[in-house]
């Protein structure tokens, strides 16, 4: 178990783990978290907390919820899985992100996940901090490289992509398709 009280590793250094099947509870008061499993897959506790501003994962194996009252909690949260997947079909990995009206603060918050297996998550709120987890899901890329995605969220779904651009040859294309018909 690691707790603190201003974060757990850095964004130019995450501590490194090496759990041997074992569970992660990695929770803080604030600050950031920055967690790498080495070797094998990553079995989730409850990772992070309402106060946490971003959460980063990263397995060389499969992220897994540990048990039915798993979690990661943070503003912006970013998972990613070098040779496996994230969650499973049958126990989705749960996370609470963050979520704002103000646009403005949306470089902040959010859902990354990326993987080379299967995405299956789950975006929840918190009801304890139900202003600011309120179930939305601030999506900036979920990317399977050679499986299927599967996000659910107990709110709605918004784009949070800071990088979306317009390919404006199939704009062109689409545009004289339709003059066509």
């Amino acid at each position: 178990n690691l707790l603190a009280a201003t974060g757990i590793g850095s964004s130019d250094r995450s501590v490194q783990l090496d759990l041997k099947g074992g569970q992660l509870k990695a929770t803080s008061l604030g600050g950031e978290i920055h967690l790498s499993e080495v070797v094998g897959d990553l079995a989730v506790a409850q990772v992070g907390g309402a106060n946490v501003d971003k959460v980063r994962l990263e397995a060389d194996g499969n992220i897994l919820a540990a048990g039915p009252a798993s979690y990661v909690q943070g503003r912006r949260v970013g998972l990613t899985s070098r040779s496996g997947g994230i969650g499973e079909t049958a126990t989705p990995l749960v996370v609470r992100t963050g979520y704002s009206a103000d646009q403005t603060l949306w470089p902040d918050y959010g859902l990354e996940a990326v993987a080379r297996q299967d995405i299956t998550i789950s975006n929840q709120a918190d009801a304890a901090s139900s202003a600011e987890y309120s179930g939305n899901l601030l999506l900036i890329a979920a990317e399977s490289q050679a499986g299927d995605v599967y996000i659910e969220t107990s709110g709605g779904i918004l784009d949070n992509n800071p990088f979306a651009r317009t390919d404006d040859d199939t704009v062109d294309a689409l545009a004289a398709l339709w003059d066509d018909l």
